[in-house]
């Protein structure tokens, strides 16, 4: 029989996970109503504008430990270091 605290975890586990998808499809619906506004704005001010051929802008999460390029810089300055140890 299982254990009752694995699946208490489990059960709330799972309302956190569909919490989640819940609140992202809700920033969704209002993430479309946004960019259908600026479609029609963009519209009014270059009317042979295509849409279609506008691309996505990656969204990107920053690293809170590295600024953008220190990462790659910290590998080679130590990988540089560990070579001229040896």
């Amino acid at each position: 029989m299982a254990e009752s605290h694995v699946v208490t975890a489990l059960v709330t586990k799972r309302a956190e996970m569909a919490g989640l998808i819940e609140h992202h499809r809700k920033e969704m619906g209002r993430l479309a109503t946004d960019l259908a506004h600026l479609d029609a704005t963009l519209k009014l001010f270059s009317p042979e504008i295509d849409l279609r051929t506008l691309r996505a802008k990656e969204h990107r999460t920053r690293n809170r430990f590295f600024r953008p390029g220190n990462a790659s810089a910290w590998f080679w300055t130590s990988s540089a270091r560990l070579r001229a140890w040896r």
